[in-house]
């Protein structure tokens, strides 16, 4: 099932309003009384909700539930279509920082630089700034590059310590942060200019045997896990989202439009079955960002 973007804040718990959905179908009957059945026999409820929203949350709000384009860079936890190099993919390997699968990409025994990577869809276009990003957990090699292949041929890259998160070796990058996602996982997020030049940008991952040795003979079983892959023009929203083969975002639109949200329920947030109902409101704060209102019909054994 889709889920609320960690990236976002759950709802404000002040002010809440909810009010029993009612789960039966009435027939009026020609003679009698009407005939009611009952279309489930879970409890659901219609729950007034608030979120207070900086502008680029806001700005991911809007992409998540319209199902809007979000990276360049097609599914962003399956590897299955990447390319490989002394490398292979094991598909839905473990579970990722949030209950999603993660693929495990894994060395041969062959010696060289052991990678995956992907064409990014419809390039860049010349001397623009670009984001690329991956969560990453150790799977045998503690260490692993995450770079930007250029339009002009240059690896804009940096090594990520997948024990304490630290960074190494950067090369032509912006900007460079990481986020602990618990349990092991780092999320990497690296920009950098797109270049000028004819060459295909490509988002790439290796494992590194250490922080300066990504040249070596694999052994045929460690590597590292991935999954919340995203590449993008910076524009302004540079926050993660999950996205589809299509590279549009996995939000409120799509499938049957629930998804697993945070709500508050008695003292704190309980992740539950809802369900946005159009249309949404926004108010903005000043200099603040937003404060948006929707009302949620919530699913619930």
């Amino acid at each position: 099932m889709r889920q609320w973007p960690d990236s976002l804040p759950g709802p404000t718990q002040k002010g809440n309003r909810r009010a029993p959905f009612d789960p039966s179908i009435r027939t009026q009957m020609e003679v009698g009384a009407p005939r009611v059945r009952r279309l489930t026999q879970t409890r659901r409820q219609r729950v007034t909700l608030t979120w207070r929203f900086t502008y680029a949350e806001m700005d991911l709000f809007e992409v998540w539930h319209d199902d809007l384009a979000a990276s360049l860079a097609g599914e962003s936890d399956h590897l299955t279509t990447w390319a490989l190099a002394l490398s292979t993919i094991t598909p839905d390997a473990l579970i990722g920082p949030d209950g999603q699968l993660a693929d495990l990409l894994v060395e041969t025994a062959a010696t060289g630089f052991h990678s995956a990577d992907i064409a990014l869809a419809g390039g860049l276009p010349d001397n623009t700034t670009a984001l690329v990003r991956a969560t990453l957990r150790a799977q045998g090699r503690g260490f692993a590059r995450l770079g930007l292949l250029d339009k002009a041929g240059a690896l804009d890259s940096a090594v990520v310590d997948l024990t304490t998160g630290a960074l190494s070796g950067a090369t032509g990058l912006l900007s460079s942060t990481v986020q602990s996602r618990g349990n092991g996982w780092w999320r990497v997020t690296l920009t950098a200019a797109s270049g000028v030049g004819a060459i295909p940008p490509r988002l790439r991952i290796n494992p590194f045997q250490s922080a300066a040795l990504g040249d070596y003979p694999g052994d045929g079983t460690s590597g590292v896990a991935v999954c919340e892959v995203q590449a993008r023009l910076v524009t302004g929203l540079d926050l993660f989202v999950r996205t589809g083969a299509d590279g549009r975002a996995l939000g409120a639109a799509g499938g049957a439009g629930w998804v697993l949200m945070p709500i508050p329920f008695g003292s704190g947030l309980r992740t539950v079955e809802a369900r946005l109902e159009a249309p949404w409101s926004a108010q903005v704060i000043g200099g603040i960002g937003y404060k948006v209102t929707a009302e949620v019909e919530v699913r619930s054994a």
